[in-house]
């Protein structure tokens, strides 16, 4: 099954692609709390823990050739407010590449512990949405009459235009970068310019 965060050439990495980017993430810190220097934007750690999830938000699969870096944010997948004492909140495996609108719409959800692997974005949320023939964010069978989905899928606002749009621009943007004709790269960068004004204009 396709992950629905990918486009043809443009990939969501592995969970094993993402940790094998922990040692350079961390290089040069021994503070436990890894929160406080990989979300400071422009820093080495940053940027290293974009690049191990190929600049790409973890839930919706946007990426920095549409949202600006300044958009992209370090998400607690367990949140701090959780009560799951155990859980080293600040610690990288915990912490998700997110866009400014997922995470604000995620933004203190204490996601139950039965779906806490199900939901997992680095190993397998892949396997609860998929991409519908036009691009929507929609729910995999299996898991469509499961309530506790639904809530999760309406909370982050899955089912917006917005990130039917996205996929759309990702999507022609791959083409543009494939193509080798010229007169077809510059129509289909006028048309990548209008979707993204017109997706500058969508509130989520």
């Amino acid at each position: 099954m396709k992950d629905y965060r990918a486009t043809e050439t443009d990939i969501f990495p592995s969970e094993k692609d993402i940790n094998s980017h922990k040692a350079e993430v961390l290089k040069g810190h021994r503070t436990p709390n890894h929160y406080s220097f990989i979300h400071e934007r422009g820093s080495h750690a940053n940027k290293e823990f974009r690049k191990a999830f190929n600049n790409k938000c973890a839930y919706c699969g946007v990426n920095e050739l549409i949202n600006s870096v300044q958009l992209f944010e370090v998400d607690h997948y367990i949140c701090q407010s959780s009560t799951k004492l155990s859980v080293d909140f600040d610690n990288f495996d915990n912490l998700i590449n997110s866009c400014y609108e997922c995470n604000r719409h995620k933004s203190g959800l204490d996601i139950n512990d039965n779906y806490l692997d199900i939901l997992n974005p680095k190993s397998n949320i892949q396997n609860v949405f998929t991409r519908s023939k036009d691009f929507n964010i929609i729910i995999n069978t299996k898991y469509k009459s499961d309530d506790y989905i639904l809530d999760f899928y309406k909370k982050m606002k899955f089912d917006h235009n917005l990130r039917r749009l996205d996929f759309l621009i990702l999507s022609i943007i791959d083409l543009e970068s494939n193509t080798n004709k010229q007169e077809i790269k510059d129509k289909l960068i006028v048309l990548i310019e209008k979707l993204k004004q017109k997706r500058n204009k969508m509130i989520i």
